[in-house]
């Protein structure tokens, strides 16, 4: 039942409340247990609501979040027994609920210590983890690991880890440099890793160049390199190209040294990925893209997995990029990954002799030396013990 204005006075507030009861009419006044349900098994929506929660809406007694209005009125309008359009009426309903802050935001605002505290309670009552995202939103580094303490302190582990979550979607990626420095480094759900995860997986690539490069001036080389690995595992082609032009055109190169070891920062992880990544280059007319590409593919297994690429090169008809591959071995590449190449390229015998001939004819002294040496030594090897 709608309750009267002695509860509730005439206003925006109250504007609100007559549309839901409105909605809650047309949907055939479902019992708030099974509403309770309906909400919570929609995946697709921001937030849950208990039954004890949904009554004190109605009763005027909660005034309900943002989220948890969207969610309430997209549930009612989908049950209405008139052909509702879902968007507007979740719309127009938020709508009516930013009215109604408007008059509070000239309110005192209460100390950091209370603020958290409601949150904390409104969070507890609702089961609602953006009571404390909204809350750390607000707050610098030193409050969210505050927050993120007395979480933990309660065992509060599933919200610990949605407020981590939810910065990661909502926080601006200008602030992820001094947010990283407060949260704890380990693969744990709270931490720096969750917390690049989601934000390498959720968020634009934009925001992904604009942290990078604030990471990058900092010679936050961990960081730098878990983000891009997340990146890598999770984005498009065309982000990852976007992305590697933008830090590029800054002067930062994406193979990083980490403390995660060698896999960490290496994108181009299989020849599929380089060929999707070499015809976004294509497209966008990024040649030392596609250099930086082959010369980095197979740093940590370089003979077997530079032959891999020169096969799929050859079944894409990427021909210019094949011999881009051979010049990078023979005029720039370590001499132990020149003859690892030469040496597995038994049946690309052109191209194991295009790397020989003109290795010798391009390097000199200690590099040859070393080459000729290594690769006489592996082939003498090789015919007295053959490969099974």
């Amino acid at each position: 039942m709608l309750p009267g204005t002695d509860r509730v006075p005439e206003g925006p507030k109250r504007e609100l409340l007559v549309e839901l009861h409105k909605l809650y009419q047309l949907a055939d006044a479902p019992g708030l247990r099974g509403l309770s349900a309906d909400v919570a098994d929609d995946l697709s929506l921001s937030a849950t609501m208990n039954r004890d929660l949904l009554s004190k809406i109605f009763s005027g007694k909660r005034w309900p979040t943002i989220r948890q209005v969207d969610s309430l009125v997209r549930v009612l309008a989908e049950k209405s027994i008139y052909k509702v359009d879902v968007d507007s009426e979740a719309e127009r309903c938020c709508r009516l609920w930013m009215t109604a802050e408007q008059p509070f935001t000239a309110m005192p605002q209460p100390t950091t210590q209370s603020r958290m505290n409601v949150a904390l309670s409104s969070a507890a009552s609702s089961g609602d983890v953006e009571h404390l995202v909204e809350y750390a939103l607000t707050q610098p580094p030193e409050g969210v690991k505050e927050l993120l303490a007395e979480l933990q302190e309660r065992g509060w582990s599933r919200f610990a880890e949605g407020v981590v979550a939810g910065l990661a979607q909502a926080v601006t990626a200008s602030a992820v440099p001094a947010l990283l420095v407060v949260l704890p480094s380990s693969y744990e759900p709270v931490s720096d890793h969750s917390f690049l995860s989601n934000f390498g997986r959720l968020r634009t690539a934009e925001d992904i160049v604009e942290a990078l490069l604030l990471l990058f001036r900092a010679g936050a080389q961990d960081p730098i390199a878990f983000l891009i690995h997340e990146v890598q595992e999770s984005r498009t082609s065309v982000d990852i190209a976007e992305i590697y032009m933008q830090i590029s055109a800054s002067g930062y190169d994406w193979n990083v040294r980490s403390g995660f070891g060698p896999i960490a920062g290496r994108w181009n992880q299989s020849p599929e990925m380089t060929i999707d990544l070499i015809r976004e280059f294509r497209q966008r007319h990024f040649p030392e893209g596609v250099r930086r590409l082959l010369s980095r593919y197979g740093q940590f297994s370089p003979g077997k997995d530079k032959i891999d690429l020169y096969r799929a090169l050859g079944e894409e008809g990427m021909a210019s990029e094949k011999e881009e591959l051979l010049s990078y071995l023979a005029e720039q590449a370590d001499w132990r990954e020149a003859c690892e190449f030469v040496l597995e390229a038994a049946d690309f015998p052109e191209a194991a002799n295009a790397v020989r001939e003109k290795y010798f004819q391009c390097r000199k002294g200690a590099d040859i030396d070393n080459f000729a040496t290594h690769l006489e030594y592996r082939e003498s090897v090789r015919k007295i013990m053959p490969a099974e």
